[in-house]
């Protein structure tokens, strides 16, 4: 399969169309696992087993979060049905309904109040089914899918919280300056929880490296 679209410059017209080529070649033609294939973005490198929306916004790239506010205003009657394939997973009606409803669980995952970061992984997180409630009052989607749409939104929450901790815990070196710059969107409440976990995690490595000398 010709590839030379993945040199092209991002966000032009050739490069979005061989990636939706691409797309629909490895799900036709390849071996996808569970509705994942691997992700050959520069960061996969082939090595990761991703959904389709996930390996789009790999491929594509974000300009920024984006916050789906249209999504979220959205009533019953005007909802977007999405379409799965035999393993649960969206992949229509179209490649831009698809990438727009990953956007759109993207912004839940990063939600304080359906996903909040304090838990230690998200088979902890609680009142998933209002998660799933939320979802199907702003799009239709079979109930079939609820499994790998929680994925999508695991895979989306774990990425968010590790990049909260890289920008707002780790660039900084006191508690004071963590607080200070706290990221507006999650409460202090939870940030002050995430600092004393994180802060734990520093301690016992320490004792660790200490316990190796």
């Amino acid at each position: 399969m010709d590839k030379e679209w993945i040199k092209l410059p991002r966000y032009s017209s050739e490069y979005i169309d061989g990636v939706e080529f691409f797309l629909n070649y490895a799900y036709t033609n390849g071996k996808p696992q569970g509705g994942e294939i691997l992700c050959p973005c520069a960061k996969c490198h082939n090595t990761c087993w991703e959904v389709r929306a996930i390996v789009y916004d790999h491929l594509i790239g974000k300009r920024g979060k984006t916050k789906c506010l249209e999504a979220h205003a959205r009533s019953l009657e005007d909802r977007v049905e999405i379409i799965l394939n035999e393993y649960e997973v969206p992949i229509g009606p179209n490649q831009r309904s698809v990438v727009q409803f990953s956007n759109f669980l993207g912004t839940v995952a990063r939600s304080s109040d359906f996903c909040p970061l304090v838990y230690t992984n998200w088979k902890v997180v609680p009142d998933k089914d209002l998660i799933w409630t939320y979802i199907k009052q702003k799009y239709i989607i079979p109930d079939v899918g609820k499994k790998a749409i929680f994925a999508i939104i695991n895979d989306a929450w774990r990425r968010h919280k590790c990049a909260i901790k890289e920008e707002h815990f780790t660039k900084y070196k006191t508690t004071y300056e963590r607080l200070k710059n706290r990221p507006k969107d999650i409460p202090e409440s939870h940030f002050k929880e995430l600092i004393r976990y994180w802060s734990l995690g520093n301690i016992q490595v320490k004792l660790l490296n200490f316990s190796l000398c």
